[in-house]
């Protein structure tokens, strides 16, 4: 027998001992265990929302950043507010809740103003547990309309003036944590 005639079958008993193998591999393991999708905040924060709301009839559409919405629910917040701020108000929150429902963690995302104890604050989603650790990362927003049109639009003073209240600098806080 020449050394090619041996050679033949020990290639093909290794070449199928070897795909035996792989398939006994591929077959025994176990797909990677996923801990839960995390909010990536600047991501979060920059991604683009829409936000519609009625008013005594009068439908309204605004789409922008989350965090700029967030902040104009801030400043909505401020003062006197009217039945169109809250309608806005809420129509952000339903929006936000919605764009953070899909995360296997829970979320939750914070407007305030920085720099006062003044203001309103604005929450959607979940209430954050005393009991665990929480993640958060703070941003400073760009609202999409600046407390003086806000305060202009209601017949308020405009900042600056004697009567206006202490100027409103929008942050957004995107928190989870493990539940």
């Amino acid at each position: 027998m020449s050394d090619r005639g041996v050679s033949t079958p020990i290639d093909v008993g290794l070449g199928i001992l070897l795909v035996a193998g792989a398939v006994a591999l591929l077959v025994g393991m176990q797909p990677p265990v996923e801990t839960g999708m995390t909010p990536d905040g600047p991501v979060l924060v920059g991604s683009t929302i829409e936000v519609s709301y009625s008013v005594d009839g009068r439908s309204t559409a605004v789409a922008g950043t989350m965090g700029g919405l967030v902040g104009d629910a801030v400043l909505a917040g401020r003062g006197t507010v009217t039945p169109q701020d809250r309608a806005f108000r809420r129509a952000v929150r339903r929006s936000v809740d919605r764009r953070i429902d899909h995360f296997t963690v829970p979320v939750q995302v914070l407007g305030y103003c920085a720099a006062t104890s003044h203001g309103s604050q604005f929450v959607a989603g979940a209430d954050v547990p005393p009991s665990e650790p929480v993640q958060a990362s703070v941003f400073q927003v760009p609202a999409r309309r600046t407390a003086d049109a806000v305060a202009s639009d209601r017949g308020e003073p405009v900042e600056g003036s004697a009567a206006s209240g202490p100027k409103c600098d929008p942050r957004v806080v995107v928190r989870w944590w493990q539940p």
